[in-house]
């Protein structure tokens, strides 16, 4: 909630509403394929689980290193 108001600052009432319902519409989408499409997706492409499991952790580790190099705003 608040990454929602903090993107959205000049939005108020209905206009945050119906934002807030055209993201809630698009997530699901995007869930609900990826569900259903996903594995099918990765093995097209020849991506097993495990390396986008390698994948993943190394976005985050790329992520925190990023973090410890922020300076103060």
């Amino acid at each position: 909630m608040p990454m929602f108001l903090g993107l959205t600052p000049q939005a108020h009432g209905r206009r945050q509403e119906s934002i807030a319902r055209v993201a809630s519409i698009a997530v699901a989408i995007v869930l609900t394929v990826s569900a259903v499409l996903g594995e099918h997706l990765l093995g097209f492409f020849g991506i097993t689980i495990a390396s986008f499991r390698v994948g993943g952790a190394i976005l985050i580790l790329l992520l925190a290193i990023s973090m410890m190099h922020a300076g103060e705003r």
